[in-house]
């Protein structure tokens, strides 16, 4: 007597299985991955930046600053024993002052960046961003359409945007704006910092770390460039010279690595 047994094609095994794992990946649970965050804190002459405040310069300019933010693009992880570089993926952040603090709290989530876990003993990361994604077709998506950081008139985004206002004697009414709108590909800063100073970046799987970075503010208008706002060219500062000096000027000690928080 012949037995009659189920018979099960390969195919519906195989799409068993890819269900099965599918399954799987798309349930991955995101405490499964290491968080980050960097905490930018601003100071001007070692004191709390504040928005609508005046501050003097160190050419004795009295400058009020109304608005503070810059790009922050391409993130890398490096371990330089092992030779290892990790980068973050569609990792676009804008880094503002608000009127209510002076620090700014950035949440790198793991689950979205691909966030390595790992021992780090550098970071590196662009003030501005790279010729891809600067110089994108118009048609595509815009970052930071509400911060206004695209121009109107030139292709490519704002770097770094400071607006305020110059207040002097000499001037024929008591005050006149102060822009710098700094951008173009020969602008971009890249910055590095060594965390070993610190004690190395762990990230770990599940958990947050954290570093925090001093922004001095005040930098901007010195070194290498002493910066003379009576000078117009520095009051509207959108490209040539004048942006360049700004540029220079924040490129030099402006981040500065504070501390780092391990799990």
């Amino acid at each position: 007597m012949r037995i009659l047994r189920p018979s099960i094609s390969l195919s519906v095994v195989m799409f068993a299985l890819v269900l099965t794992f599918s399954c799987c990946e798309d349930s991955e649970d995101p405490a499964s991955y290491p968080n980050l965050s960097i905490q930018f804190d601003h100071y001007f002459n070692n004191n709390v930046f504040e928005l609508n405040k005046q501050y003097v310069t160190a050419n004795q300019d009295t400058v009020e600053i109304l608005e503070h933010k810059y790009i922050v693009s391409n993130i890398v992880f490096i371990n330089s024993t092992q030779g290892i570089e990790r980068s973050l993926k569609n990792a676009y952040y804008l880094v503002k002052v608000s009127l209510d603090s002076h620090r700014y709290q950035l949440s790198i989530p793991g689950s979205s960046t691909g966030l390595p876990p790992g021992n780090w003993d550098k970071i590196r990361f662009l003030i501005g961003l790279d010729s891809a994604t600067n110089f994108a077709p118009e048609a595509a998506p815009k970052l930071f359409t509400d911060e206004g950081m695209f121009w109107d008139w030139n292709t490519g985004y704002k770097f770094y945007v400071m607006e305020g206002r110059y207040f002097s004697k000499d001037l024929q009414f008591p005050s006149t704006g102060v822009i710098a709108h700094i951008g173009d590909m020969h602008n971009l800063v890249e910055l590095e910092f060594d965390l070993s100073q610190k004690g190395n970046l762990l990230l770990e799987n599940g958990k947050t770390s954290e570093l925090v970075l001093n922004v001095h503010v005040d930098q901007l208008f010195v070194d290498p460039n002493l910066v003379n706002l009576s000078d117009s060219s520095f009051q509207q500062a959108m490209g040539g010279p004048a942006a360049v000096s700004y540029r220079q000027n924040y490129s030099n000690g402006y981040w500065v690595l504070n501390s780092i928080s391990n799990p």
